[in-house]
């Protein structure tokens, strides 16, 4: 047993450690589940304090670059925010391999429990204080073992459970989900099907056939047309000629998104005898593209082991499909179909005898089935992970663990679209791979119950060693002959070879002061980093206190007031991949868009310094109604210094710690939880509230702006003095007193430099959600609204000008319209103009005029939006005893995305521009919300 001298002599030791402490950084990565296991798409795991972030997929899948002793905020519009403090098991693993730190489980009450109590004759004493408290009982491990619980100790609201040794349980799980996913119409563009192929030529609009490269859609009416049935190499019903015949086939379909399937197959075994748990699972998902053309599958196999001192696993998992979204591939396809005029079908063949290409501008613009099925695009992806983590109790006082693991993943995407192809004439062809090793470890001790005459005090100890390399490999071919993507004129290859080791050292003391409910923790993060160098001293500290407890008051129905408050420092390193391809396009027009390639590819250098900064939360949490009722504030403000993002320099993008930003907002929340234990009625209602806003406080280099995402007529920018999030763009051209200024043809005139044209921030956003439990039965349902935030509309400029939008097709007849204005001599502009008079040149047309990208303030709308994103309703015939066959038997039917509505049409709720992150709030043919239906059955027996 330690004297009380050597509980002060460890005491100054941590004090001491204090001073030269770290934070190690790397990937979180996991997946997001409901209670019932279901994925959670469209989820937030944002590093508090910060606007760093990311978002889970339809699968519920994330991963989110952090450092140990940061905050993660886990949440799911409508339900309650769940904190997780990144810990380095976290980092050197995979988030999903410790479910209980990360998944926001939903509190579950279990009448077993609390039947058992009642006829536990050695927890008597235990029995009336549990039933009547607000504890809820978890028995997620072995939920089948309430009827041999031997003893239950609580205290501070924790039970501890006992069980009787000796028995031998199995359990074997299976879970089949079939789901059927497809586009929201109402968040496509709407497209007109009056006006078919063509322009104006001889006073009236005529046609122009795919052999004359027409990219226009200003011919004449569908109604005033027909075939001439004769033999026509682009459409087998013959030419267009005017009048009314019987060949009436117009407008035809070129809808290019199908319905597609996805099921999913998990069978898992477990076996636990005591303190000792083995649990098998494999698992295997067959999903189909949002194309109806490629299908891909999912595979991953696991096992783990538990006992009270260690914890093991192992996991393997493929992924293979051969038509990812990369280079802005699905947009191609989908401003492919959406651009082809009522005149011309798709669907009639995509290649000619010749090799040659069948679209309706065959030198302009591909044939969506030509670029679906010629080519050879796919990724296979493969990841191995395993882990250990064992219990240390060096006295009674002194615990810990020791953990170590090692993490494989290689990552193979090949791109490859014929010669032919528009956008890549000669044919392209490319394969990256990129290979990634993870091996850590660290040790974690607590020297518990230091008794004090004033506090309770802890010590924690955590070091952790951290190994990260990667090999990546690219490779790419062009200038090919033929289809065959051999012997390319062109080749080009690049290799990169990185390596980083991390040593963090984290030691924490923590103040008790029970009597007053009051708790202080210190703590001091470390890193050295072969990389990155070190940062000895990035002190933390947080306090809270109980209001309550500490002025010894109690006001029905006020149970808690607890206040919160924490401040931090930090020092961040990006991984040794920089993943985010937002960058590529900058360098594009909009119009070159089809040749987009994801080639600049960027790493960590000794040239880049730690992203360091501090954080300062403020947070209080009221309980009410026997705390029924939760009410939560928090106020955050975040100053990141040294922040890396790509910057164009002598004609090449590379990274360097540009950007000082100070991000500062709110959140706040209510949650209840009501129930009648005699009825088995439960209701779990939660509204969520956040705000937040981030402002540029300066750029290095003498810079004043830097754009991040985007193209180069118009792009987000970070821009010192101004909001993250900016959008530049043309803009028209105003006088002083802010009036657009007319030019002498009557139409508002375009500045000559580009200017800040709205800000994707929104104003807020709001979660409800509201479920409901009645014995075996449950219903739930989700709506998330966003309050603001721009979003630059590009797809809906395109379409303007091509005369595909369903607005050019209801305007073009307008005749004698003044814009409102004055003139370049400050007068009121009086000149009317005709927006697509057939006596004019398209040049002259109301669209066409300001040319492909249009004046992108006019494509400015507001990106309010009000979704119901989830419904379900599910039921358990399984019977809650040990002897039952069926111990769950649940059938469950769910629908994502019901209902949506936007302030503007064609806007899309969570996409971004070609699926990068940093283009979230710009729109250029991005892919609608896909809303899902499916059925699950889980069974356990």
């Amino acid at each position: 047993m330690l004297s009380k001298t050597n509980h002060y002599y460890i005491l100054l030791f941590f004090l001491f450690c204090f001073g030269v402490m770290s934070g190690q950084t790397g990937i979180v990565s996991g997946t997001l589940t409901d209670a019932d296991g279901l994925p959670l798409p469209g989820g937030t795991i944002m590093i508090k304090g910060t606007q760093l972030g990311t978002q889970t997929d339809f699968d519920g899948n994330y991963s989110i670059e952090c450092s140990v002793g940061d905050t993660l905020l886990i949440s799911y519009v409508g339900m309650k925010t769940r904190e997780v403090k990144v810990t380095v098991k976290m980092i050197t693993g995979k988030a999903s391999d410790f479910p209980d730190d990360m998944l926001p489980v939903r509190l579950v009450t279990n009448n077993a429990y609390v039947n058992a109590v009642s006829v536990a004759k050695d927890s008597v004493s235990a029995a009336k204080n549990i039933e009547l408290s607000n504890t809820v009982y978890s028995d997620k491990d072995l939920q089948y073992r309430y009827k041999d619980i031997k003893n239950i100790t609580e205290r501070d609201l924790l039970i501890g459970l006992r069980y009787y040794k000796g028995d031998l349980y199995f359990e074997i799980n299976y879970n089949s989900n079939l789901a059927f996913r497809f586009a929201n119409r109402k968040n496509l563009p709407k497209v007109q099907d009056t006006y078919i192929q063509g322009r104006p030529s001889n006073g009236d609009n005529q046609w122009f056939g795919a052999e004359t490269n027409e990219v226009f859609s200003y011919g004449p009416a569908v109604n005033s047309v027909t075939f001439d049935g004769a033999d026509y190499l682009f459409d087998a019903n013959g030419k267009i000629i005017n009048g009314i015949g019987q060949r009436k086939l117009l407008p035809y379909d070129n809808d290019i998104l199908e319905t597609a399937l996805i099921s999913t197959n998990k069978v898992g075994f477990l076996l636990t005898q005591g303190q000792h748990t083995l649990d098998a699972s494999y698992k295997i998902k067959i999903y189909e593209d949002s194309f109806g053309t490629e299908t891909g599958m999912q595979q991953n196999v696991g096992l783990n082991y538990k006992s009270n001192k260690v914890h093991a696993f192992i996991r393997y998992a493929i992924d293979k499909f051969n038509q990812p979204d990369y280079n802005g591939f699905y947009a191609h396809v989908l401003q492919s179909a959406l651009i082809t005029p009522v005149s011309f079908q798709n669907s009639q063949g995509y290649l000619f005898s010749n090799g040659a290409q069948r679209s309706f501008s065959p030198e302009n613009f591909n044939n969506p089935n030509w670029l679906l099925y010629t080519n050879q695009n796919k990724s296979d992806n493969t990841s191995l992970s395993a882990g250990t983590k064992a219990n240390i109790k060096l006295s009674s006082k002194i615990k810990g663990y020791i953990a170590g693991g090692y993490n494989y993943d290689r990552n193979d995407i090949q791109y490859a679209l014929p010669k032919n192809t528009i956008g890549q004439e000669d044919g392209y062809w490319s394969k990256k791979t990129l290979l990634s090793n993870n091996a850590n470890f660290n040790i974690n001790l607590t020297y518990d119950d230091i008794s004090t005459d004033v506090a309770y005090v802890k010590l924690k100890l955590t070091t952790a060693y951290n190994y990260n390399n990667v090999n990546y490999k690219f490779i790419e071919r062009y200038g090919f002959q033929d289809f065959s993507f051999e012997n390319g004129v062109y080749n080009n290859s690049r290799t990169k070879q990185l390596d980083n080791h991390t040593v963090n050292f984290a030691p924490e003391i923590t103040f008790d002061f029970n009597e007053i409910g009051t708790e202080l923790a210190l703590k001091n993060n470390s890193i050295v980093s072969s990389l990155q160098g070190s940062r000895l001293f990035l002190p933390a500290i947080s306090a809270s206190v109980n209001i309550r407890q500490l002025l010894d008051i109690y006001l029905e129905p006020l149970n808690d007031i607890k206040v919160a408050a924490v401040y931090s420092e930090s020092a961040t390193a990006i991984p040794l991949y920089y993943s985010s391809q937002s960058h590529n396009s900058l360098l594009l027009r909009m119009q070159d868009s089809k040749s987009l390639l994801g080639n600049i590819d960027l790493f960590n250098s000794q040239n880049l310094a730690y992203e360091t900064g501090y954080k300062f939360d403020l947070g209080a949490n009221l309980s009410l109604f026997n705390h029924s009722v939760e009410v939560g504030v928090n106020y955050y403000l975040n100053n990141a210094e040294n922040a890396i993002f790509p910057i164009l320099q002598n004609g090449s993008f590379e990274l360097q710690n540009i950007a000082s930003i100070k991000s500062k907002g709110y959140e706040a929340s209510i949650q209840g939880r009501f129930w009648n234990y005699k009825s088995d009625f439960n209701y779990f209602p939660s509204l969520n509230f956040s705000t937040g806003k981030a402002k540029v406080k300066a750029l290095k280099g003498d810079r004043s702006q830097i754009p991040i995402a985007g193209f180069a007529e118009v792009s987000k920018n970070l821009i010192v003095g101004e909001q993250t999030g900016s959008i530049v763009g043309s803009a028209y051209l105003r006088n002083d007193n802010g009036e657009v200024v007319i030019d002498a043809d009557g139409y508002p005139m375009v500045a000559p430099d580009a200017k800040i044209i709205g800000n994707t921030t929104p104003d807020y956003a709001i979660g409800f959600n509201n479920e409901f439990r009645y014995r075996g039965w449950n219903f739930s349902f989700l709506f998330d609204y966003q309050k603001g935030g721009d979003v630059w509309n590009g797809t809906q400029q395109v379409l303007n000008y091509y005369g595909r939008s369903q607005t050019s097709a209801n305007l073009r007849s307008t005749t004698n319209y003044i814009f409102n204005g004055v003139t370049a001599s400050g007068t009121t502009n009086i000149t009317p103009v005709s927006f697509a008079d057939p006596n004019q040149d398209i040049s002259q047309n109301r669209w066409v005029r300001y040319g492909y990208s249009g004046v992108a303030e006019e494509a400015i709308v507001d990106g309010s939006y009000l979704n119901l994103k989830s419904v379900s309703v599910s039921y358990d015939f399984g019977k809650r005893d040990r002897y039952a066959f069926f111990r769950m038997f649940k059938v469950a039917l769910y629908a994502n995305n019901v209902w949506c509505i936007t302030k503007s049409k064609g806007v899309s709720p969570y996409s971004s521009l070609f699926n990068y992150s940093a283009g979230s709030g710009l729109q250029y043919f991005n892919m609608p919300l896909m809303q899902e239906v499916g059925c699950s059955v889980t069974i356990k027996i």
